[in-house]
């Protein structure tokens, strides 16, 4: 599937916690969830469109939004993992202290 370009007016930010405790930058668009992957400076363009591509090849949705500033390449969240069996369960699925990745 071909990546989507949108503009950068169009999509809702936002911060998520991703399965390894990261917070991650989000984007909602369509009715739809994205994760950040990349930025490129607008003379970066046909970067920003390989990726994109890359990513697309592996069945991934992916989607470029583009600004004056340059591409964002955003790639579509999927269903989080179910946890281990074994494993304890927790109070909270949010971390006691954010890291930075």
């Amino acid at each position: 599937m071909s990546p989507l370009t949108i503009s950068e007016t169009l999509i809702h930010y936002f911060t998520f916690v991703s399965p390894d405790g990261c917070l991650r930058q989000g984007m909602r668009s369509g009715g739809q969830l994205y994760s950040y992957v990349a930025s490129f400076p607008a003379a970066c363009q046909n970067q920003a469109y390989a990726l994109a591509y890359g990513l697309s090849e592996y069945g991934q949705q992916v989607v470029i939004t583009d600004s004056d500033n340059g591409y964002n390449v955003w790639k579509e969240l999927r269903s989080l993992p179910q946890p281990a069996l074994n494993q304890p369960e927790t109070s909270s699925i949010f971390p006691t202290e954010h890291r930075r990745c």
